[in-house]
């Protein structure tokens, strides 16, 4: 059997579903590997953080003058 990569989610218990167009491929009994992306992991956090942002109360952005400002 050749290589397919997809993406899925782990469910309790360390299940992961194998999506409907790949289950015909796979023989009863057969060997399935398994690889970890670190790199996807790391983003995941920064994925999160983007699409759910911290409130914060009174906040005010700076202005393009203080954001270049260089002044000590």
């Amino acid at each position: 059997m050749d290589r397919i990569d997809f993406e899925g989610t782990v469910e309790g218990d360390g299940i992961i579903r194998i999506p409907a167009e790949y289950k015909r491929e796979l023989v009863k009994g057969e060997t399935v590997h398994v690889s970890l992306s670190v790199g996807k992991r790391r983003t995941r956090l920064v994925d999160r953080m983007i699409n759910h942002p911290v409130p914060v109360d009174e906040f005010t952005p700076l202005t393009r003058e203080e954001i270049y400002d260089r002044t000590i």
